[in-house]
């Protein structure tokens, strides 16, 4: 996995919202977890989403997916 890849993937999961959730501004929250990377791919998820016109909230620390969940 790369910085490529998960530019790929966040830009066919914003372009998927875009199309099927009726919002004209949709939002997004990015957070990471302890493993290698995870903050990267956490920043470059974000830049492609609010490139993608969502308003974007960033935890800049690691996360618990149940906390990110709720």
């Amino acid at each position: 996995i790369n910085r490529r890849t998960i530019a790929e993937s966040a830009w066919g999961l914003a372009s998927y919202v875009r199309k099927t959730v009726p919002q004209d501004t949709p939002s997004a929250v990015v957070a990471c977890d302890a493993r290698l990377r995870s903050t990267e791919f956490a920043r470059v998820t974000a830049a492609v989403f609010a490139a993608a016109g969502f308003q974007v909230w960033l935890y800049h620390e690691p996360r618990a997916t149940p906390q990110l969940s709720f």
